[in-house]
């Protein structure tokens, strides 16, 4: 997906997040409310947000180690005149 698309999305996830966790404020139903600020968020954490934060990582280890591997060292031998 394009940058913009993402940024979107997201957004959109935060607002349709927000909007579920208000209907349940206002309506008084506690136990959605503990649903989801607790149960549904730990589970959320774990399927998304755990390998999210995991393929970032390796993609960050990836991207550094490609970078390393196309320098070469300088030559030590100094042509003399």
């Amino acid at each position: 997906m394009p940058r913009v698309s993402r940024i979107l999305f997201y957004l959109g996830y935060i607002l349709f997040s927000i909007a579920a966790l208000n209907w349940s404020v206002a309506t008084h139903d506690i136990s959605q409310v503990n649903f989801f600020t607790g149960q549904a968020a730990l589970g959320g954490f774990g399927l998304f947000g755990k390998p999210l934060i995991y393929a970032i990582f390796a993609v960050t280890l990836a991207e550094s180690a490609m970078d390393g591997e196309g320098e070469s060292e300088p030559d030590t031998q100094q042509a003399t005149s």
